[in-house]
């Protein structure tokens, strides 16, 4: 009878996918990303090369979420209409930008 469960790749594979992985992070780290961002892109990279490992990324990716949750900021409709309406010398409406997100 054959084993139901996914093998899990050897440590040498996962040496190897995880030193390309981080040769593809350097690109990210040059653009100012987070450590805890680039650390999920890690595990979501890892877990996408290897399936059988992806819960293990999640739980990682949990523990960074919990440890360095991601910081959330922008700015409501009505702010970003004024912004707009300040470069663009002229008034917008908040729905009318609201409609435009919609679109995109």
């Amino acid at each position: 009878m054959e084993n139901s469960r996914a093998k899990i790749p050897t440590p040498e594979k996962i040496a190897a996918a995880i030193e390309t992985i981080d040769h593809l992070t350097a690109w990210l780290q040059e653009t100012g990303l987070s450590a805890s961002a680039i650390a999920q892109f890690k595990f979501n990279s890892l877990a996408s090369m290897y399936p059988e490992l992806r819960g293990i990324a999640e739980t990682a990716k949990q523990l960074i979420g919990v440890t360095s949750p991601l910081t959330e900021f922008g700015m409501t409709v009505t702010e970003l209409a004024a912004v707009l309406a300040d470069s663009l010398k002229f008034k917008i409406k908040p729905d009318v930008v609201n409609k435009a997100l919609v679109v995109l």
